[in-house]
């Protein structure tokens, strides 16, 4: 018989199966790896519904395509709400996979943003910027206060009219803090830039808005860029509390921000 576990990100359960398979030890391996990466977001208890399911399976013969001179290893397939990969994936290529699926299962829900996260009186705070902007120093500087919820990378979902920070298992720069499968509602955005002073700007226009949010969504691929886009439209339209923030590389003088 297939061993399973559950796990659960951004609201939606994932199936892992393992297959019987000749090569015990590979199965243990990949097992281990994934129980490590994914910690957290376990569900001990089988889920009423399952979103997708991934099946590992032993491989006995490995695909390989050569196009232009670039070598290409074929080592997962897909169908309709579910995906088959094999023993010999690592940590690194489920990150890949499970990436894929949080596409598929984002469509028209949700987005997986660049971003670091703070948790303030039990609402997210966003933070969003280019990659020397500061989102994992402001982190580090508020962690004394505010538990962090993302270093790089997080999931914004839609639930019933209002907006959630989800945290996901995927490797970001600073990994010293713990993961949940927990959804935060979200308070605030903050585009943020350093600087010798703290100055926050709300921002009203929405063209604005959009300039400013756009590049810092992922995107799986073409197909994928038209239900993200419309999510992004609405988001920035129908959430209200946009700013730009300059800050500081002073911990006090953030604090007493984020506490007034």
């Amino acid at each position: 018989m297939a061993d399973e576990e559950f796990i659960r990100i951004a609201g939606f359960n994932i199936q892992l199966i393992f297959c019987r398979t000749n090569f015990s030890f590979f199965k243990r391996r990949v097992r281990q790896e994934i129980n490590e990466y994914v910690k957290g977001f376990i569900s001990l208890k089988k889920p009423k519904k399952i979103h997708y399911r991934v099946k590992f399976v032993e491989n006995k013969k490995t695909t390989i395509f050569d196009k232009s001179g670039q070598v290409f290893i074929h080592f997962y397939g897909k169908k309709e709400n579910s995906l088959t990969t094999h023993y010999y994936i690592n940590d690194f290529l489920f990150n890949f996979i499970l990436r894929n699926i949080l596409y598929i299962l984002l469509k028209n829900e949700g987005i997986i943003l660049h971003c670091s996260a703070v948790k303030i009186k039990k609402s997210a705070v966003l933070f969003l910027g280019n990659s020397s902007a500061g989102k994992s120093t402001i982190v580090s500087l508020l962690k004394g206060k505010y538990p962090p919820l993302a270093d790089d990378l997080g999931i914004l979902k839609r639930e019933d009219g209002k907006y959630y920070f989800y945290q996901t298992p995927f490797l970001e720069k600073n990994m010293n803090f713990e993961k949940n499968s927990e959804k935060t509602i979200v308070k605030e955005v903050y585009f943020i830039k350093k600087a010798e002073s703290i100055r926050a700007r709300r921002i009203t226009g929405r063209d604005q808005i959009l300039e400013k949010l756009l590049p810092q969504v992922l995107f799986e691929n073409k197909s994928n860029h038209l239900p993200s886009l419309k999510f992004l439209m609405d988001f920035g339209s129908s959430f209200p509390d946009f700013f730009t923030l300059n800050f500081p590389k002073n911990t006090e003088a953030l604090t007493e921000f984020f506490m007034s």
